[in-house]
C-alpha cells in the first residue's frame, strides 16, 4: 500500500506461541502461519521470556500453565511491549485466572480445545492492529520530512 509514494505496506506479523504440549504447539502453529504470521515457538517461560528479549513480536499465544510457572509471570512484560497482543490458552479455566490476565493486558483468554474461528478472529484482529500501527509510524515519519507548519 502507498501513500504519498511512500510504501505503508502490510509488512508480516510475527507471532510468539508457548506450550509445552508438542502436538498443541504445532497445531496452533500450523493454524497461526496459515493465517499468514511468522512464528516462533517455545515450551517454557523461560523459552517464552528468551524469545521476548531477541525478538519484537505482534502477538504471543502462551498456555497458561507451563513446566517452570505460570504464562502470568510474563505479564509484567507485556508493560514494555503494548503494542504486543497477548492470548492466554488454558485446560485450566477459571474465573480468576481469567480476570487476571484480561487486567494485565490479555487481550484475550481462550480454553482448550480451542475454538477455532474464535482464534482465527483473533489473528484477524492482530494482523489489522499491526498494520495500522505501521501505517501510523510511516505517516508521521513522512509529516516529520515535510516539517512543522
Amino acid at each position: 500500500m502507498y501513500w504519498l509514494g511512500l510504501d505503508i505496506g502490510t509488512g508480516g506479523s510475527r507471532a510468539l506461541l508457548v506450550d509445552d504440549e508438542p502436538a498443541h504447539l504445532e497445531a496452533m502453529q500450523a493454524l497461526v502461519e496459515r493465517q499468514g504470521f511468522a512464528t516462533r515457538t517455545a515450551t517454557s517461560l523461560e523459552g517464552a521470556r528468551r524469545a521476548l528479549e531477541e525478538e519484537n513480536f505482534d502477538l504471543l499465544i502462551t498456555d497458561l500453565q507451563l513446566p517452570d510457572g505460570t504464562s502470568l509471570d510474563l505479564l509484567p512484560l507485556m508493560e514494555q511491549r503494548p503494542a504486543m497482543d497477548l492470548v492466554l490458552v488454558t485446560g485450566h479455566a477459571s474465573v480468576d485466572t481469567a480476570v487476571r490476565a484480561m487486567r494485565g493486558g490479555a487481550t484475550d483468554y481462550l480454553t482448550k480445545p480451542i475454538d477455532v474461528r474464535r482464534l482465527e478472529k483473533v489473528l484477524a484482529h492482530v494482523q489489522r492492529a499491526a498494520r495500522l500501527r505501521g501505517q501510523v509510524g510511516a505517516l508521521r515519519e513522512e509529516l516529520r520530512g515535510l516539517g512543522r507548519f
